[in-house]
């Protein structure tokens, strides 16, 4: 009993379903018109420089809009899920706003990756679009989360019946030996 048990606890540890995201890149500079899009959709801008990473206040393009005006911040820690995400850590968030870094946040990030520019401090910043290497926005992953919530409900389906099996197999037996 005690092993079956212990295989219950294992399947339904490993069965926790998981909200995934990905980061669609658009490579080569940025254009003003896709910054202008995700500015209108509310979106929270991050420029990161090899190791350094600030939030972009106050974005405006020049009227060439060939170059970006902003002010540097600190990064929130709400939006750092993606920020320090090494490239074997899986990409997860949590779907509650009460289980930590959330889907709000992550979910509505852009990261505008520049060359390296040893000039990167809060305060205000300008930088020509065509600085920007790549570009990273952030979405969720519908296919990896679905499959994640599938495994998971079959996972905890599977667990119940073990369960179930383990209390039908523990009566029966109790049942033969009181004969």
């Amino acid at each position: 009993m005690k092993k079956i048990l212990i295989a219950i606890v294992i399947i339904f540890a490993g069965s926790s379903c998981s909200n995934y995201y990905k980061a669609i890149t658009t490579k080569g500079p940025a254009t003003a018109s896709g910054i202008e899009e995700l500015k209108m959709k509310h979106k929270y801008f991050i420029l990161r420089d090899t190791g350094m990473a600030y939030a972009m206040n106050d974005i405006s393009l020049t009227s060439d809009k060939k170059s970006m005006q902003c002010n540097l911040v600190s990064v929130t820690d709400d939006h750092t899920t993606h920020l320090w995400k090494g490239a074997n850590d899986k990409p997860k968030y949590n779907k509650s706003k009460y289980a930590g870094i959330n889907e709000a946040f992550v979910l509505n990030e852009v990261h505008l990756y520049t060359t390296p520019n040893g000039n990167l401090a809060p305060g205000p910043f300008s930088m020509p679009l065509s600085n920007v290497e790549k570009m990273e926005v952030i979405e969720k992953d519908k296919q990896k989360t679905t499959r994640s919530h599938v495994i998971g409900g079959i996972s905890i389906a599977v667990g119940i019946a073990v369960v179930a099996l383990g209390i039908t197999a523990a009566i029966y037996a109790a049942g033969w030996a009181l004969l």
